[in-house]
């Protein structure tokens, strides 16, 4: 167990935060999958070797669970950090513990210690149920958490951007840069025919809808590829 935290610990020291986008759907589930399968093996071919042993043990769930508690108070303690500022990792990522490779590593070691138990013990329901239960509340935050989230941003053509905020207003800084290459307007009106409109501009005739403004304004500041699209139907609304 010391060796299995150690390395943990030597993995957050040499690389940072866990690289939890790489674990994205459907990788999560097929490593879930995968691990379980691979458990079960072990368990049928070898169940007195060391390993199948200190994954049954219960002394191992006392310890594991231990190890969680303490990281969890840790974590309510600690002020926790965005991930990706330069202050998010702490002496061994304690301001972003989720994303600690020795978190993980708990996390890990102690669903594969619940799996363990629980195909070992196949006898006693109400044992099973509550195993069950804990397994799958660790699997489902671990491994069935959220791939996406719902942020606000600043978007800028010549300036990428790397900031993001939450709906409650948490900055977060993301793991690629955002520009804006283009946007589109849309509404629900009557609409026009577009092909009147481009008659009137041509004629140098006021359409009354200041888009040859707008067009002037975005040549000024963008330059002259940047430009507006129209396409809109009477009756049918506008998109631009």
């Amino acid at each position: 167990m010391a060796v299995y935290l150690i390395c943990a610990a030597a993995l957050q020291l040499a690389f940072g935060d866990f690289p939890v986008a790489a674990f994205a759907f459907p990788v999560n589930a097929a490593v879930l999958f995968a691990a379980a399968a691979g458990l079960w093996v072990l368990f049928r071919e070898k169940p007195s070797c060391a390993l199948s042993s200190w994954l049954i043990s219960g002394n191992t769930s006392i310890l594991l669970l231990s190890a969680l508690a303490v990281s969890c108070l840790v974590l309510g303690l600690v002020r926790q950090n965005p991930a990706g500022t330069e202050s998010s990792h702490g002496f061994l990522g304690v301001r972003n513990i989720v994303r600690t490779w020795w978190f993980i590593a708990i996390v890990i070691a102690l669903m594969a210690n619940l799996f363990m138990v629980i195909i070992s013990r196949k006898t006693d329901l109400r044992f099973l149920l509550n195993h069950a239960g804990v397994l799958l509340a660790l699997a489902g935050g671990f491994a069935g958490a959220s791939d996406s989230s719902v942020m606000r941003a600043a978007v800028y053509r010549d300036k990428p951007s790397r900031e993001a905020f939450r709906m409650d207003g948490t900055p977060e800084v993301l793991e690629y840069e955002l520009s804006m290459s283009g946007f589109t307007v849309e509404d629900d009106g009557l609409g026009f025919d577009v092909s009147d409109m481009e008659h009137r501009e041509a004629d140098n005739k006021h359409t009354h809808i200041g888009l040859a403004n707008t067009r002037q304004m975005l040549h000024v500041v963008y330059g002259d590829e940047a430009g507006v699209q129209v396409d809109s139907r009477p009756g049918r609304g506008t998109r631009a």
